[in-house]
């Protein structure tokens, strides 16, 4: 059954019932479920070759796993940072940017571009594009422009093609229901 060099994992009712929960719920992140059910499969008492093939993955896998978790316990199933250069955009700018792309328009004009938000902000206009509303769909094809209609209690998002003559537009409306439209 188990390989009797490894650590056994052993787990406590809450533990138990934490990690069972990340397995099964659906607003897990998928890597977080998975490593719920390599330690769960170690709770079991596999070895990490039989959690590998029973799971689908790498040995390698399982046995980081198992082991971060009993080094960790439950905190080490979280990532860990990411290596490289830390962002330098902070939140404030990233809701600056948000926030004023949906609420504000520039002076003498309709919507912001990406070189005159930036400018506003103290960004680099790729900073904008990363940084900014995440509803901007393919961003090759597409651009995307934010306002408000005094008809709609709520949001209207319009996304421009790049060719002119295909737009559309979606709105959530609490009064009306939620409607979409084609141009």
């Amino acid at each position: 059954m188990g390989d009797t060099r490894l650590t056994p994992v052993v787990l406590s009712d809450a533990e138990r019932l934490t990690l069972e929960d990340w397995a099964r719920r659906r607003s897990t992140a998928q890597g977080v479920a998975q490593r719920a059910q390599i330690v769960l499969a170690c709770a079991r008492g596999w070895n990490n070759t039989m959690v590998a093939a029973r799971l689908g993955i790498e040995r390698k896998t399982a046995a980081r796993w198992r082991t971060r978790f009993l080094r960790d316990r439950l905190d080490g199933l979280a990532d860990e940072p990411r290596p490289g250069v830390p962002r330098t955009i902070t939140d404030a700018q990233v809701e600056e940017v948000v926030v004023r792309t949906l609420e504000e328009t520039p002076a003498g004009g309709t919507h912001w571009s990406k070189r005159e938000l930036a400018k506003v902000v103290g960004i680099s206009p790729a900073s904008v594009l990363r940084g900014g509303p995440r509803v901007r769909g393919r961003r090759h094809r597409l651009s995307s422009r934010f306002s408000t209609m005094p008809e709609h209690d709520g949001a209207v998002t319009v996304w421009r093609h790049a060719e002119p003559h295909r737009m559309a537009a979606s709105a959530a409306d609490s009064s009306r229901g939620n409607g979409c439209w084609r141009q």
